[in-house]
């Protein structure tokens, strides 16, 4: 499946550097490869979804869907801050002017309540 969203994410993102127009298909299609992409991550969660879920955000931005993109960036911070992908996130939504909101970490403080 992963394979799958991969080869068609980048055909999209090629159509997108080579400046062709996109048809209400690829828009379609690039909302069914998001959805996929986001059922994958409820089914587990690698490092190899966060250069996707870039690409989808690059391509939406691009496009004008700022708020698709964003949504895509933070999904990048939230679950894979540590990566290249993380920074490059931080940095476009910073540059979009969006505050940024990374994910809230517990400390040992609260894992010990937890454990009464």
């Amino acid at each position: 499946v992963i394979d799958d969203i991969t080869k068609k994410v980048d055909r999209l993102t090629e159509k997108l550097y080579e400046r062709e127009l996109y048809t209400p298909e690829d828009s379609r299609q690039l909302i069914a490869l998001k959805l996929q992409l986001d059922e994958q991550m409820d089914v587990m969660s690698e490092a190899s979804f966060a250069p996707l879920y870039y690409k989808i955000a690059n391509i939406y931005r691009a496009r004008g869907k700022e708020k698709e993109a964003i949504i895509c960036y933070q999904t990048i911070l939230e679950n894979f801050s540590e990566t290249a992908y993380g920074a490059k996130s931080r940095d476009n939504l910073t540059e979009m002017g969006v505050e940024i909101k990374l994910p809230e970490t517990k400390s040992a403080d609260d894992e010990e309540e937890e454990e009464f």
